[in-house]
This record gives C-alpha cells, sequence and structure tokens, in this order.
C-alpha cells in the first residue's frame, strides 16, 4: 500500500512539475511578444543575433537602413561578419 502512495506521489509530482514548464513557456513566449514589439517601435534600428551570431531578427528601422525588407533579412544564413 505505502508504494502505491509514494507512486501516487510521485506522479503527482511529476505532472505539477510539468503544469509549471508549460507555465513557464508561455509566459517566456508572451515576453518575447512584447519585447519584439517594443523593439519593433523604436525608432532607433535593432538587430538581434544568437550567440553564433545568426540573425533572430532586425526591427523596420534596422532594415530601412541598410535597405532590406524583413524578409531579405531573415534569408541571412550564414553569421554575420564583424565589421571590426
Amino acid at each position: 500500500m505505502e508504494e502505491l502512495i509514494a507512486i501516487k506521489k510521485k506522479l503527482e509530482l511529476e505532472r505539477a512539475a510539468r503544469l509549471m514548464a508549460e507555465a513557464q513557456g508561455r509566459e517566456l513566449t508572451g515576453l518575447a511578444n512584447r519585447l519584439k514589439t517594443l523593439l519593433m517601435a523604436l525608432q532607433t534600428g535593432v538587430l538581434v543575433e544568437d550567440q553564433n551570431r545568426r540573425i533572430l531578427f532586425g526591427n523596420r528601422e534596422f532594415c530601412g537602413m541598410f535597405g532590406l525588407s524583413a524578409g531579405q533579412l531573415n534569408k541571412y544564413d550564414p553569421p554575420c561578419t564583424p565589421s571590426i
């Protein structure tokens, strides 16, 4: 009987952990969307790259500075080369 109780508690803990992870994922997605909206509204050019220097995002102002559309910016697959 104690083994069944222990198994039930373990399953409940695993379910709770999974639900927390899902909630955190939704929260991070919402935060990322709000940040992207804020960056899009800036009147300064912004380019966001990942740790491998792959382009993740460029706002309208950045694209306008270089005469690019958002679609063209997304096609830059190789990492950007350092400008210095």
